[in-house]
């Protein structure tokens, strides 16, 4: 507390110049970096407290001067601002400190004219292991300190496009300990936000039962925007189905099933936009379907041959009746 606000501010005051020397230059000066990552690893000391935390929260460019110092190139010093970036975002406070580190990265990516997640993912690509475990708590931290589930699957799904897909297989094949816990967090939370969407689906399903007022939701929702064309294109293929009473509904079961696939991703965030092959399976209600119809013939024959077992037995009670009609007559 003796050093206080004024020398935080002399600390961040002497970063911010060292930060911007170095952007202005193509090969920053070995010890102007050995600086910053001091003052970073000062900055971990000062806020090691309640009292440090608020005090760096007061300032107006604290935080974000803790997001230029995310460099996968400068990785000890990249791992302490990302541990501090994490311990900020879940520090209690009366506003989401989450919306100010992801304000903060925005400025930063702005900045230097990256993705906003970029930094992240080439840490977590990093051959330093404390790193790759830092960045992922950063990136749990971000999406577990929200309660709305349409903010987590965005950035969940902006992660993905800045490179976080292509690497998390790789990352989960490695040895450490402290590394699987955040991975299996970072799974664990995208199912449970696959599981609200569905129950989200199924609150839809009971309050919007009415096709028309459905249909004008979606017209409202897509109108004058570029998936106009695409919700008519949709609309126009759905014209071709074949007017046959009993192939219709199969049709409209795999266009629900296709649908259900993209739209409710099981990890939790949107499918990826560039891939050409979407895979989509149907195996199991084509399967369905053929039991379906195998047993709808069968049940049409039996019901067939029902009837016709009727009609031969009302045939033979008929003929007993004349036959005992003619003996009748006959003594």
């Amino acid at each position: 507390q003796d050093f206080g606000s004024e020398g935080l501010s002399y600390l961040l005051e002497y970063l911010r110049r060292l930060q911007d020397d170095s952007r202005s230059i193509n090969t920053p000066d070995p010890n102007d970096l050995k600086n910053q990552h001091e003052i970073i690893r000062c900055l971990k000391a000062f806020m090691n407290n309640t009292f440090g935390i608020k005090t760096m929260l007061k300032t107006e460019d604290g935080i974000l001067l803790l997001a230029r110092a995310l460099d996968p190139k400068f990785q000890s010093m990249m791992t302490d601002a990302v541990k501090l970036l994490s311990a900020l975002c879940i520090f209690p406070s009366d506003e989401p400190m989450y919306e100010r580190i992801l304000g903060s990265l925005t400025e930063r990516a702005e900045m230097d004219n990256i993705e906003r997640f970029r930094p992240l993912v080439e840490g977590l690509s990093s051959g330093n292991m404390a790193l790759k475990v830092s960045c992922m708590q950063l990136i749990n931290a971000l999406l577990c300190a929200s309660d709305e589930l349409d903010f987590r699957m965005h950035i969940r799904s902006e992660l993905m496009r800045s490179g976080l897909k292509t690497i998390l297989e790789e990352l989960r094949e490695l040895e450490n300990e402290e590394l699987k816990v955040q991975l299996q967090v970072f799974t664990e939370n995208g199912e449970d936000d696959y599981e609200e969407l569905r129950g989200r689906l199924e609150d839809i399903r009971i309050e919007m039962d009415d096709i028309n007022e459905v249909f004008q939701i979606i017209q409202n929702t897509v109108k004058d925007s570029k998936a106009e064309f695409f919700f008519l294109s949709v609309l126009q293929h759905l014209l071709l189905i074949r007017n046959d009473y009993e192939a219709r509904p199969q049709y409209y079961k795999l266009v629900d099933e296709c649908i259900s696939q993209i739209v409710l991703q099981k990890n939790g965030h949107d499918p990826d936009f560039m891939c050409r092959k979407f895979s989509v399976n149907v195996d199991h209600l084509i399967d369905q379907m053929i039991d379906k119809r195998t047993v709808e013939k069968c049940e049409a024959k039996m019901k067939e041959l029902e009837r016709k077992l009727e009609s031969e037995l009302t045939t033979r009670h008929e003929l007993q009746v004349e036959i005992k009609k003619k003996e009748s007559d006959f003594e």
